[in-house]
């Protein structure tokens, strides 16, 4: 009798046990009538992220997740600093390969941005919003966000915000082709 008893108290306090990983929470979204009309095929991502990324592999890293996963959906994505303008690519704005960014064809502009983030006892915590945007329109068909908290030590939490990111998109119907 006993011996039963200690496995399940055993069982128990090993499933209380986390480990140190990164916490990723989605907000709702919302998606235009005109979103799923024409899905994303070649998007220019544009990412203004500060806290998220403590140097060049974490952001390295966010930036070939969103590319791979945005890749098995039929998506190709090119990234840029922040436009000057902050709502449009501009013929002067460049993309990080050199190119001007408007001679590269592309249907969508995503804008990835930290609206805050917040650093106590270790904790990193990064409030983010994504919207995306048709090129030749220029207006809104989609927009989300989440918080992401990891500790000084987990980078990985902004690659989990990259998937959830394609994941959302998926959900709500703007990516119809993924494998």
């Amino acid at each position: 009798m006993r011996i039963p008893a200690i496995l399940a108290v055993a069982l128990l306090t090993a499933s209380c046990v986390s480990g140190p990983g990164p916490s990723l929470e989605m907000r709702p979204s919302t998606a235009s009538p005109a979103a799923g009309q024409a899905a994303p095929r070649s998007v220019i991502a544009v990412i203004s992220v500060s806290g998220g990324f403590r140097n060049a592999e974490a952001r390295q890293a966010f930036k070939d997740t969103l590319s791979a996963r945005l890749s098995k959906c039929g998506a190709t994505t090119l990234f840029m600093t922040p436009p000057s303008g902050g709502g449009r690519v501009f013929a002067k704005d460049v993309l990080e390969d050199g190119r001007p960014a408007a001679d590269v064809p592309h249907d969508h502009v995503l804008f990835v941005r930290e609206a805050r983030y917040e650093v106590s006892g270790g904790l990193t915590t990064s409030y983010l919003d994504a919207v995306l945007k048709n090129s030749s329109s220029g207006k809104e068909v989609w927009r989300t966000a989440g918080v992401v908290r990891r500790t000084m030590i987990m980078s990985d939490g902004m690659n989990e915000f990259a998937g959830a990111l394609v994941d959302r998109m998926i959900s709500d119907r703007l990516m119809v082709s993924c494998r």
